[in-house]
C-alpha cells in the first residue's frame, strides 16, 4: 500500500517535466531600452512575463552561467546565452562565439601626437580593446609604439590598463 502514493508522486514529477519550456517558471532580467539590467522578477512563465511586459525587449530569461564571447573582433565577458540572443534579436548585435578569456586583459589606447617644431600636442580619443593569448604580446613592456617619427612630427600609440595612467 506504501507502494500506490510513491508511485503516484513520480508519475506526478514526470509530468511536471514534461512540461513545454514556455509553461516553466525561470528567473527574467528585466531591462532599460539600452539593454541595461534594473531589476529581476523570478517564478513567472514565459506567458506571465508577456503579459507583464508586451514588449519582448524588455526582458530576457535570467541565467546564472555566463560566458566569453567573441563579437566582431571584440571579447565580451560574462554574459549568458539567453542575454546573447537577446542582445542580438532586440538590438541587432552580431551572434557571438564562446571563447576562453581567462588569459585576457582589457587594455586602453590613444594616439599622443607631438608637431616638433612648436613642441604641441595633441590626443586622440580613447578607446578600448580586449587582448587574448599573443595578441597581449603587441604591448611593449614600455606600454607605447612609436608609428612615426620624422623631422617635424612624432606619432606614438600609448596603452593604458586603467584608461587614467599612460
Amino acid at each position: 500500500m506504501k507502494f500506490i502514493p510513491l508511485l503516484i508522486t513520480l508519475i506526478a514529477i514526470s509530468f511536471q517535466s514534461c512540461k513545454k519550456d514556455s509553461e516553466r517558471k525561470h528567473c527574467w532580467a528585466i531591462v532599460d531600452n539600452l539593454g541595461n539590467q534594473f531589476s529581476q522578477i523570478c517564478n513567472k512563465t514565459e506567458a506571465q512575463m508577456s503579459t507583464l511586459y508586451p514588449n519582448a525587449c524588455s526582458y530576457y530569461r535570467y541565467e546564472e552561467k555566463t560566458y566569453c564571447w567573441m563579437v566582431n573582433g571584440n571579447f565580451i565577458k560574462n554574459v549568458s546565452e539567453s542575454e546573447m540572443a537577446h542582445n542580438s534579436s532586440c538590438y541587432g548585435m552580431a551572434q557571438g562565439t564562446k571563447v576562453d578569456c581567462s588569459f585576457c586583459e582589457k587594455w586602453f589606447s590613444r594616439e599622443k601626437r607631438t608637431y616638433k617644431l612648436t613642441s604641441s600636442t595633441i590626443y586622440t580619443s580613447v578607446s578600448f580593446k580586449n587582448y587574448c593569448g599573443s595578441d597581449l604580446t603587441t604591448i611593449p613592456p614600455n606600454k607605447q609604439i612609436i608609428r612615426k617619427d620624422d623631422a617635424d612630427s612624432l606619432i606614438i600609440i600609448q596603452f593604458s590598463s586603467d584608461g587614467a595612467n599612460w
